[in-house]
C-alpha cells in the first residue's frame, strides 16, 4: 500500500510539473494546446486519478474519506 501510495504521489508531481500552473489556476490565458507527453500519455486525467489512489491507499479512513472517494468516482 505504500509503495502504490509514493507511486501515486510521483505521478502527481511527475503531471503537475508538465503544466503551466498559472494556466491550470485560471490566472494565464494563452493558447490552448493538447499535452500528451510524459503521465499526459499514460493516463487522460493523471491529477485526478493519482489523487484518487492517494485517497483509496489511506490506511485509516474516515466517514469524510468515504464520501469523498465515493463523490469522486462518480
Amino acid at each position: 500500500m505504500i509503495l502504490v501510495r509514493l507511486a501515486a504521489i510521483d505521478m502527481f508531481v511527475y503531471a503537475f510539473l508538465q503544466i503551466d500552473v498559472l494556466e491550470f489556476i485560471g490566472l494565464r490565458q494563452k493558447n490552448q494546446i493538447l499535452i500528451m507527453k510524459g503521465a499526459y500519455e499514460i493516463v487522460r486525467h493523471p491529477l485526478y486519478t493519482s489523487g484518487i489512489v492517494i485517497l483509496l491507499t489511506r490506511m485509516k479512513v474516515s466517514l469524510l474519506d468515504a464520501i469523498a472517494i465515493t463523490l469522486i468516482s462518480l
